[in-house]
């Protein structure tokens, strides 16, 4: 079984890599794809997506999931999915709202292609985004990033 696990992963947290191991349990193989998200398009990309995707890469190694690619994508999620053999899509979820949304997603993947979706919960409901807001108050991201992306949060000096 190939999972696909779409976000924009800016920057990548410690949600993000709990999400990534039970999935890497699950499936026979996983990708992680980092994708253009329309809404950070509009509110500009905090980190570049190849430096995230190289430093992903770096904690997936030192995590030992040897099952578990990183790609960088331009395209639609299902095309991807596609593209690369997935059966699966992986979806995290943090709270009821998550929940709603990602059932109608998860329908049309299901209604279009065929396409099943795996669900896990987020252990604290943390996101890229809760980790950029306290990044511009000031506030130290330390515990919620894997040490390696900490290190690129540290570069950006945001």
């Amino acid at each position: 079984m190939i999972g696909f696990m779409p976000g924009s992963f800016d920057p990548f947290i410690n949600g993000h890599l709990e999400l990534v191991k039970r999935a890497s349990k699950k499936c026979d193989k996983v990708i992680v794809g980092i994708a253009i998200n329309p809404l950070k398009v509009l509110r500009g990309r905090r980190f570049n997506r190849n430096v995230m995707k190289e430093t992903m890469i770096k904690v997936l190694e030192r995590e030992q999931l040897n099952n578990v690619t990183v790609i960088v994508f331009y395209d639609f999620t299902l095309r991807i999915a596609l593209k690369y053999n997935a059966n699966i899509i992986i979806r995290g979820i943090r709270n009821d709202k998550d929940r709603k949304y990602e059932q109608r997603l998860a329908k049309i993947y299901k209604k279009s292609l065929g396409l099943e979706t795996i669900f896990f919960y987020s252990p604290n409901g943390s996101s890229s985004t809760k980790i950029m807001e306290k990044l511009k108050k000031g506030k130290d991201v330390k515990k919620d990033v894997p040490p390696e992306i900490y290190e690129v949060i540290k570069l950006k000096n945001v």
